[in-house]
């Protein structure tokens, strides 16, 4: 009977033991989840401002070479496009656009 009762707080300590390791191991998982939402967030804020200066820099060749607004517009509509699939760093793109043109 004692020799039982050992046995099960042994048990008991074993399972205590696996708990707390299971929570260190959910801690750890939840902090490299929240370092990769970080740096996905970084990548997409990087990718939005080159992809913005590439359409920037191409619209500012174009305008200067033939002064014709249509490509401008042209451009304006592939952002709606691409703002009406709701892709997050075109949508910041568009709002970056906005605040440039209007």
């Amino acid at each position: 009977m004692v020799q039982s009762l050992l046995q099960q707080m042994m048990q008991l300590a074993e399972h205590e033991h696996k708990l707390i390791e299971m929570n260190s191991n959910s801690e750890k998982l939840q902090q490299t989840y929240n370092e990769l939402l970080e740096f996905k967030m970084v990548f997409l804020k990087m990718h939005t401002l080159a992809f913005c200066s590439g359409v920037l820099d191409s619209l500012e060749v174009e305008l200067k070479a033939s002064k014709d607004f249509s490509k401008l517009y042209a451009g304006i509509a592939i952002l709606w496009l691409h703002l009406s699939l709701n892709q997050p760093s075109v949508v910041y793109c568009f709002f970056f656009f906005s605040d440039l043109f209007l």
